[in-house]
């Protein structure tokens, strides 16, 4: 969903060069929940804080932001400035950036959680929902406007923990309803953004990603997939790649040449919206894939990270960090 939102937004709409952007934008609004899915499923699991899982999300970042961007400059000529140093606090990948604060704060959130109760809980609830859905999304607080900031991250790591609390309950919700929810939601978003094209709220209530409906939206969407109990390995191997997924086509090497290419080719080959959304899938598919093939051939440099991981724990910054993860 993320991949195909990404294609649609930085190649058919953001550059004008489709002849059907209120199309292709509507389209974009039932894709657009992949990021809070994301943190959704985060929530639901618990994130568990260790030194393996930081350095595995830097290590992507240097590998899929500064390798890559300086493969990017040799071969296509791409800017590559002193700013790519610090990759870490100046990712090009404002997900990670904030991701990887959530994930630095997930001992502290975790600990808050213990043993709340439910009035406590949709107290907390209400509290993250009016700093980020009514403060942020009105624009009362610049900084909090387009929900891309760890309040945010926090307010669905606690939805998506609440759903896992509550999960037999939730169960008992007739899966017909929690369906046309979810149609209802997606066709109030298109027609708010369809209705208002100009206006900078309906652009927010449909996009930005502390609006109530894109939150809504995503909750309806994983709703059927958590009753669905199954264990697959083939699964758990790919999910191990989804960051680097995320990391590896958002980068310029691959956003603004192959897969801008491929997608100038799609526009110049049909104008019919059907077939042009087809080949879009396909492509989304192809990226998919290769993207975890690209991952997978670095399993030996992951495998050194995991390695130089095991060192540091035996060191004083390692019982540090079992400390700050640890539950008690």
């Amino acid at each position: 969903m993320i991949v195909v939102y990404h294609i649609l937004l930085f190649c058919f709409i953001n550059n004008g060069a489709s002849d059907n952007p209120i199309i292709y934008k509507s389209i974009c609004i039932p894709l657009h929940i992949g990021v809070i899915l994301y943190v959704l499923i985060s929530g639901y699991f618990g994130i568990r804080f260790s030194l393996k899982g930081v350095l595995r999300i830097v290590a992507n970042l240097f590998v899929y932001g500064v390798l890559f961007a300086l493969i990017a400059h040799f071969y296509f000529g791409d800017k590559f400035g002193p700013s790519k140093i610090f990759f870490i606090s100046n990712s090009p990948f404002w997900f990670v950036n904030i991701y990887l604060m959530l994930y630095f704060f997930s001992p502290l959130l975790n600990k808050l959680k213990v043993g709340l109760s439910l009035a406590n809980r949709i107290i907390l609830l209400l509290l993250l929902i009016w700093i980020s859905c009514y403060t942020g999304l009105l624009g009362f607080d610049k900084s909090l406007a387009l929900g891309k900031n760890l309040i945010n991250f926090a307010l669905i790591y606690y939805i998506g923990d609440t759903i896992s609390v509550y999960k037999a309950r939730i169960n008992k919700i007739p899966l017909r309803c929690v369906i046309l929810l979810y149609l209802i939601i997606n066709a109030l978003s298109i027609a708010i953004y369809l209705s208002m094209p100009s206006s900078e709220l309906a652009y927010s209530i449909a996009f930005n990603y502390n609006s109530p409906l894109l939150i809504i939206n995503a909750i309806c969407f994983f709703i059927p997939f958590m009753r669905i109990e199954f264990y697959s390995k083939s699964i758990n191997c790919l999910a191990t790649s989804c960051l680097a997924i995320y990391l590896i086509h958002s980068s310029n090497l691959f956003m603004q040449h192959p897969i801008k290419q491929a997608t100038s080719l799609i526009q110049s080959t049909t104008s019919n919206i059907m077939i042009s959304m087809g080949l879009v899938l396909i492509l989304g598919l192809i990226i998919f894939i290769c993207a975890i093939l690209i991952d997978k051939m670095f399993n030996p440099l992951w495998r050194l990270v995991l390695k130089f991981v095991d060192y540091v724990n035996t060191k004083k910054i390692g019982v540090i960090a079992r400390s700050w993860s640890s539950q008690d």
